[in-house]
């Protein structure tokens, strides 16, 4: 299974805590989510995805993935994404089938947009500190 990353999955130091060994085996291309727009997740560091015709996402998409991985990563999402199919269009203009964690309800997004760049300045230290404790989706 392939998945499109369009959030904190971006970042090399927190795919090496939630996949451990697994980590170095995620080759990562880059990659837009077209129809969808990224936004800051209410009183959260991290970003959600929400249907938005016209829109795009900036991302990266995997290589096929083996199940362990995935099950790691979908605990790692924790219980307020739904892992749904969608197409990622790449730098060449291919599109590729993949699956991307979709946020249910539950999650309420921001008006603010989210950009890795301010979030690994601003937010990855105490992210990763919480990832470090176990938090689910710190």
């Amino acid at each position: 299974m392939r998945l499109f990353f369009y959030g904190t999955l971006l970042d090399a130091d927190v795919r090496k805590l939630v996949l451990g060994p697994d980590a170095g085996a995620v080759i990562l291309t880059p990659a837009r989510l077209d129809g969808w727009q990224r936004r800051k997740a209410r009183g959260k560091s991290y970003p959600v995805i929400q249907p938005a015709p016209g829109q795009s996402v900036e991302g990266a998409v995997t290589g096929a993935l083996a199940p362990r991985v995935v099950a790691k990563l979908t605990a790692y999402e924790g219980p307020g994404y739904a892992l749904v199919p969608c197409r990622a269009a790449l730098a060449d203009h291919t599109d590729v089938a993949a699956h991307v964690y979709e946020p249910n309800e539950r999650l309420p997004a921001d008006e603010a947009g989210w950009d890795l760049a301010a979030w690994q300045a601003r937010d990855k230290a105490p992210f990763l500190a919480r990832l470090r404790q176990g938090a689910q989706h710190a």
